[in-house]
């Protein structure tokens, strides 16, 4: 498909997370992930944002990012079944010898008022790529917000996942072993930046994603051109495929339109729901030095009785 082209407005697409090399996979004991959320997927057009949000922030790996210090700021609009439903952000900082990332949903129009979300996402990862902690803030309708943490014991191989509920007031603390490559879909990309696009193809990668374990499944499909708010830019098209670890059912797809020129970036994205597409298109890319704001997580909860070896399977 190089050298064609295509308008920023196109839906549809396939979309979730990403993948690694057959070789990196196997130089891996476990190659497994474990995830930062609690609970299931929400259901509707907030599940819906829940799943472009995690596609977006994987698919920011598939190229490589410049040498530069300061890190990058893009923010995209958004479109659900083609109707603009707001803009979301996605944020890139090196601080010191970790990684920053953020990712922040922003809705406008008619679903500011029947959906008035604000979720966010913010991870931190340490030198070779290994997520150490993440941050999730989860708006709900009717004053239903969650701030959920995840930090990493990497010499003890454990994880522990904090929820805390605002509605309720109540804690749920639960400790889960921490397999050897596990990745969240935030920090991802940058684990995966060091191997050369063409490696990807073909790839495939275990993820926990909540509490499912899925399969990650990448393909490469050449050039093309598309529109955006930067201008008609020059891309390679990824698509995603993500299935449950059980094989049986797909969970969903992505595709995304990732810039040749340096820095590589998404430029659009389109997901690919049980209810529709989700297409998000990028208006404005800022440079940045100042690292996202990340909650340092409470003290004061409870430990848990046991570590949980039951979760993460389907």
């Amino acid at each position: 498909m190089a050298g064609s082209e295509s308008t920023a407005s196109s839906g549809g697409g396939e979309g979730s997370q990403m993948a690694v090399s057959p070789s990196t996979i196997r130089s891996l004991p476990e190659a497994a992930g474990s995830g930062p959320g609690m609970g299931r997927p929400r259901r509707g057009v907030g599940g819906g944002w829940r799943v472009a949000l995690l596609a977006l922030a994987v698919t920011v790996g598939v190229g490589r990012v410049s040498a530069d210090p300061a890190g990058v700021r893009l923010t995209f609009s958004v479109r659900f079944r083609a109707l603009p439903v707001g803009s979301s952000t996605y944020t890139w900082v090196r601080d010191g010898e970790a990684v920053v990332v953020a990712k922040e949903l922003v809705p406008s129009g008619p679903l500011a008022k029947l959906y008035p979300v604000g979720d966010r996402f913010v991870a931190r990862t340490d030198g070779d790529g290994r997520p150490t902690l993440l941050y999730e803030r989860i708006d709900e309708p009717n004053d239903r917000r969650q701030d959920r943490w995840t930090t990493v014991d990497w010499p003890r191989g454990l994880a522990t996942l904090l929820r805390h509920d605002f509605r309720t007031g109540a804690w749920d603390r639960r400790v889960i072993p921490a397999k050897q490559g596990l990745q969240w879909p935030l920090t991802l990309p940058y684990w995966i930046l060091q191997r050369p696009l063409a490696e990807l193809d073909g790839a495939t990668l275990p993820l926990l994603d909540g509490d499912k374990e899925k399969e990650v499944r990448l393909h490469l499909q050449g050039g093309e051109r598309v529109r955006t708010g930067l201008g008609r830019v020059e891309t390679d098209r990824v698509e995603g495929e993500v299935w449950y670890r059980s094989q049986r059912q797909a969970y969903g797809g992505f595709t995304a339109w990732v810039r040749r020129a340096a820095p590589p970036i998404p430029v659009r994205l389109t997901t690919r729901l049980r209810f529709g597409s989700l297409a998000e298109t990028v208006e404005r890319e800022e440079q940045t030095s100042t690292p996202p704001d990340l909650p340092s997580v409470p003290s004061t909860v409870p430990p848990p009785a046991a570590v949980d070896t039951g979760g993460g399977q389907n």
